[in-house]
Protein backbone atom coordinates (compact mmCIF):
# COMPACT_ATOMS: atom_id res chain seq x y z
CA UNK A 1 0.00 0.00 0.00
CA UNK A 2 2.88 2.33 0.75
CA UNK A 3 4.20 1.71 -2.74
CA UNK A 4 0.88 2.69 -4.30
CA UNK A 5 0.73 5.81 -2.17
CA UNK A 6 4.22 6.84 -3.35
CA UNK A 7 3.23 6.19 -6.95
CA UNK A 8 0.14 8.38 -6.61
CA UNK A 9 2.23 11.22 -5.18
CA UNK A 10 4.59 11.07 -8.17
CA UNK A 11 1.86 11.61 -10.77
CA UNK A 12 1.22 15.34 -10.09
CA UNK A 13 4.97 15.99 -10.36
CA UNK A 14 5.06 14.56 -13.88
CA UNK A 15 2.00 16.60 -14.79
CA UNK A 16 3.66 19.76 -13.46
CA UNK A 17 6.77 19.09 -15.55
CA UNK A 18 4.64 18.58 -18.66
CA UNK A 19 2.76 21.84 -18.19
CA UNK A 20 5.99 23.70 -17.34
CA UNK A 21 7.62 22.53 -20.57
CA UNK A 22 4.48 23.51 -22.47
CA UNK A 23 4.51 26.99 -20.92
CA UNK A 24 8.19 27.39 -21.79
CA UNK A 25 7.47 26.50 -25.42
CA UNK A 26 4.63 29.05 -25.52
CA UNK A 27 6.85 31.70 -23.89
CA UNK A 28 9.66 31.03 -26.36
CA UNK A 29 7.25 31.14 -29.32
CA UNK A 30 5.86 34.49 -28.14
CA UNK A 31 9.39 35.88 -27.88
CA UNK A 32 10.20 34.74 -31.41
CA UNK A 33 6.96 36.28 -32.71
CA UNK A 34 7.84 39.51 -30.90
CA UNK A 35 11.29 39.49 -32.48
CA UNK A 36 9.83 38.93 -35.95
CA UNK A 37 7.26 41.70 -35.38
CA UNK A 38 9.97 44.09 -34.18
CA UNK A 39 12.14 43.38 -37.23
CA UNK A 40 9.16 43.89 -39.53
CA UNK A 41 8.16 47.19 -37.92
CA UNK A 42 11.74 48.43 -37.98
CA UNK A 43 11.94 47.67 -41.70
CA UNK A 44 8.70 49.53 -42.40
CA UNK A 45 9.78 52.55 -40.37
CA UNK A 46 13.12 52.72 -42.17
CA UNK A 47 11.29 52.88 -45.50
CA UNK A 48 8.97 55.67 -44.33
CA UNK A 49 11.59 57.88 -42.65
CA UNK A 50 12.78 60.99 -44.54
CA UNK A 51 16.41 61.10 -45.74
CA UNK A 52 17.23 63.90 -43.26
CA UNK A 53 17.07 61.39 -40.40
CA UNK A 54 19.33 58.79 -41.98
CA UNK A 55 22.48 60.28 -40.48
CA UNK A 56 21.38 59.36 -36.95
CA UNK A 57 20.60 55.80 -38.05
CA UNK A 58 24.01 54.71 -39.29
CA UNK A 59 25.63 51.73 -37.64
CA UNK A 60 28.55 52.39 -35.30
CA UNK A 61 30.68 49.29 -35.72
CA UNK A 62 33.98 48.01 -34.36
CA UNK A 63 35.95 44.88 -35.16
CA UNK A 64 38.97 43.68 -33.21
CA UNK A 65 41.29 40.78 -33.90
CA UNK A 66 44.21 39.54 -31.84
CA UNK A 67 46.70 36.69 -32.07
CA UNK A 68 49.56 35.62 -29.82
CA UNK A 69 52.09 32.85 -30.43
CA UNK A 70 54.84 31.86 -28.02
CA UNK A 71 57.51 29.17 -28.29
CA UNK A 72 59.71 27.84 -25.54
CA UNK A 73 59.16 25.65 -22.52
CA UNK A 74 55.43 26.06 -23.17
CA UNK A 75 54.11 26.40 -26.71
CA UNK A 76 50.94 28.48 -26.73
CA UNK A 77 48.62 29.97 -29.31
CA UNK A 78 45.77 32.45 -28.81
CA UNK A 79 43.30 33.86 -31.34
CA UNK A 80 40.52 36.29 -30.36
CA UNK A 81 37.98 38.13 -32.48
CA UNK A 82 35.14 40.42 -31.47
CA UNK A 83 32.51 42.55 -33.19
CA UNK A 84 30.27 45.28 -31.79
CA UNK A 85 27.58 47.16 -33.67
CA UNK A 86 25.14 49.81 -32.43
CA UNK A 87 22.45 51.62 -34.39
CA UNK A 88 20.80 54.47 -32.47
CA UNK A 89 17.57 56.01 -33.67
CA UNK A 90 15.29 58.61 -32.19
CA UNK A 91 13.24 56.19 -30.08
CA UNK A 92 15.01 52.87 -30.47
CA UNK A 93 18.39 51.17 -30.57
CA UNK A 94 19.81 47.98 -32.08
CA UNK A 95 22.84 46.26 -30.53
CA UNK A 96 24.82 43.36 -32.02
CA UNK A 97 27.76 41.65 -30.33
CA UNK A 98 29.88 38.63 -31.24
CA UNK A 99 33.11 37.24 -29.88
CA UNK A 100 35.13 34.10 -30.34
CA UNK A 101 38.31 32.81 -28.73
CA UNK A 102 40.53 29.83 -29.43
CA UNK A 103 43.66 28.93 -27.48
CA UNK A 104 46.02 25.98 -27.12
CA UNK A 105 48.91 25.17 -24.81
CA UNK A 106 51.31 22.39 -25.72
CA UNK A 107 48.87 21.20 -28.40
CA UNK A 108 46.01 20.97 -25.88
CA UNK A 109 42.95 23.17 -26.28
CA UNK A 110 42.44 25.51 -23.33
CA UNK A 111 39.82 27.85 -24.84
CA UNK A 112 37.25 27.34 -27.58
CA UNK A 113 34.08 29.39 -27.33
CA UNK A 114 31.74 31.46 -29.46
CA UNK A 115 28.99 33.87 -28.41
CA UNK A 116 26.57 36.14 -30.25
CA UNK A 117 24.11 38.66 -28.78
CA UNK A 118 21.37 40.76 -30.34
CA UNK A 119 19.15 43.27 -28.56
CA UNK A 120 16.46 45.78 -29.48
CA UNK A 121 15.52 48.70 -27.20
CA UNK A 122 12.41 50.84 -27.59
CA UNK A 123 11.86 53.97 -25.53
CA UNK A 124 8.72 54.25 -23.41
CA UNK A 125 9.87 57.48 -21.78
CA UNK A 126 13.13 59.44 -22.20
CA UNK A 127 15.03 57.24 -19.70
CA UNK A 128 12.77 54.17 -19.60
CA UNK A 129 12.58 51.46 -22.30
CA UNK A 130 11.43 47.93 -23.04
CA UNK A 131 13.76 45.48 -24.72
CA UNK A 132 14.06 42.12 -26.43
CA UNK A 133 17.32 40.23 -25.92
CA UNK A 134 18.57 37.01 -27.49
CA UNK A 135 21.93 35.23 -27.37
CA UNK A 136 23.58 32.01 -28.51
CA UNK A 137 26.71 30.55 -26.95
CA UNK A 138 28.92 27.46 -27.35
CA UNK A 139 31.94 26.37 -25.32
CA UNK A 140 33.71 23.13 -26.19
CA UNK A 141 36.07 23.26 -23.19
CA UNK A 142 33.07 23.40 -20.83
CA UNK A 143 31.30 20.67 -22.90
CA UNK A 144 28.55 23.17 -23.71
CA UNK A 145 26.99 22.26 -27.04
CA UNK A 146 24.80 25.36 -27.02
CA UNK A 147 23.02 27.83 -24.76
CA UNK A 148 20.15 29.80 -26.28
CA UNK A 149 18.45 32.62 -24.41
CA UNK A 150 15.58 34.86 -25.52
CA UNK A 151 13.19 37.09 -23.62
CA UNK A 152 11.75 40.56 -23.08
CA UNK A 153 12.68 42.99 -20.35
CA UNK A 154 12.68 46.54 -19.05
CA UNK A 155 15.55 48.97 -18.75
CA UNK A 156 16.37 52.33 -17.23
CA UNK A 157 19.05 54.78 -18.35
CA UNK A 158 20.88 56.13 -15.32
CA UNK A 159 23.16 58.18 -17.60
CA UNK A 160 22.28 59.14 -21.15
CA UNK A 161 24.65 61.65 -22.75
CA UNK A 162 26.27 62.05 -26.14
CA UNK A 163 29.69 60.79 -25.03
CA UNK A 164 28.76 58.19 -22.37
CA UNK A 165 25.83 56.28 -20.93
CA UNK A 166 24.82 53.74 -18.28
CA UNK A 167 21.79 51.42 -18.55
CA UNK A 168 20.47 48.81 -16.12
CA UNK A 169 18.18 46.04 -17.34
CA UNK A 170 16.06 43.20 -16.01
CA UNK A 171 13.72 40.66 -17.55
CA UNK A 172 12.50 37.08 -17.70
CA UNK A 173 14.06 34.88 -20.38
CA UNK A 174 13.65 31.39 -21.76
CA UNK A 175 16.93 29.50 -21.39
CA UNK A 176 17.68 26.37 -23.40
CA UNK A 177 21.04 24.66 -23.00
CA UNK A 178 22.64 21.32 -23.73
CA UNK A 179 25.89 19.88 -22.50
CA UNK A 180 27.74 16.97 -24.08
CA UNK A 181 26.36 13.57 -23.09
CA UNK A 182 23.33 15.14 -21.37
CA UNK A 183 19.81 15.95 -22.43
CA UNK A 184 18.48 19.37 -23.26
CA UNK A 185 17.40 21.56 -20.35
CA UNK A 186 14.67 24.21 -20.69
CA UNK A 187 13.90 26.69 -17.95
CA UNK A 188 12.99 30.28 -17.17
CA UNK A 189 15.79 32.55 -15.99
CA UNK A 190 15.91 36.01 -14.45
CA UNK A 191 18.17 38.30 -16.44
CA UNK A 192 20.01 41.22 -14.81
CA UNK A 193 22.45 43.33 -16.81
CA UNK A 194 24.17 46.68 -16.99
CA UNK A 195 25.70 48.48 -19.94
CA UNK A 196 28.23 51.31 -19.60
CA UNK A 197 30.11 52.95 -22.44
CA UNK A 198 32.14 56.11 -22.93
CA UNK A 199 33.51 57.64 -26.11
CA UNK A 200 37.18 58.50 -25.68
CA UNK A 201 37.41 60.00 -29.17
CA UNK A 202 35.75 59.77 -32.57
CA UNK A 203 37.44 56.40 -33.16
CA UNK A 204 37.88 55.06 -29.61
CA UNK A 205 35.31 53.71 -27.19
CA UNK A 206 35.49 52.13 -23.74
CA UNK A 207 32.78 49.80 -22.39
Amino acid sequence: MSGDRWKDRARPYNVDIYFLEKKLMIFKALCLYLLAFTLGMATLRSQDNPPSEEKSKKWEQSLSMGMNISKGNNDSFLLKNSYDGVRKMKKSKWTLEADTAFATENDQQTTNHLKGVAQYNRNIRPNFFWLLNTSLQTDKIADLDYRFLIGPGLGFSLIRKEDHGLDVETGLSSLTEKYANTGRDDKLALRLADNYSINLSDNAKLW
